[in-house]
């Protein structure tokens, strides 16, 4: 029975401690003017690169996004994208490289003891296809 504080503490710790490296974070992205998001691309339609080499897919735009509703009550905020990979994310962020991940990182207990995962996750929103079990889908690009 007397863990049960000791582990109440640990928790309360734990929140204290995300709510002031957040807090932190937001200060130096604010102060600097630029966001660094660690991407991928080489994983189609969410991180890949365009024609012109600049980073695109729906890492890139959720991304654009994070950076304008930084940005929105002070001054502009630009992404800086930088390229990773599966082996090397979590030490990117873990030694500042990137302020955030947005990487096609799926969440598991081993990977929430080396990052923390933002809730809810951006591909749990709800939003979803619905069609007949008999529907034949054909997507331009896939066989």
């Amino acid at each position: 029975m007397r863990q049960i504080p000791s582990i109440l503490w640990w928790f309360i710790a734990l929140l204290i401690s995300t709510q002031v490296h957040a807090e932190e974070l937001l200060d130096k992205v604010r102060d600097s003017g630029r966001l660094v998001v660690g991407v991928k691309v080489d994983y189609p339609p969410w991180g890949m690169l365009n024609d012109s080499g600049g980073n695109s897919g729906f890492e890139a735009d959720l991304a654009q996004q994070i950076a304008e509703a930084i940005g929105q009550d002070s001054d502009e905020v630009a992404v800086e994208f930088k390229t990773v990979s599966s082996a090397n994310r979590f030490r990117k962020l873990n030694d500042k490289d990137v302020d955030i991940l947005i990487a096609t990182v799926g969440d598991t207990i081993q990977r929430r003891h080396q990052v923390n995962m933002v809730q809810p996750h951006y591909f749990k929103s709800g939003v979803q296809v619905l069609m007949k079990k008999k529907t034949v889908l054909y997507i331009s690009g896939l066989t």
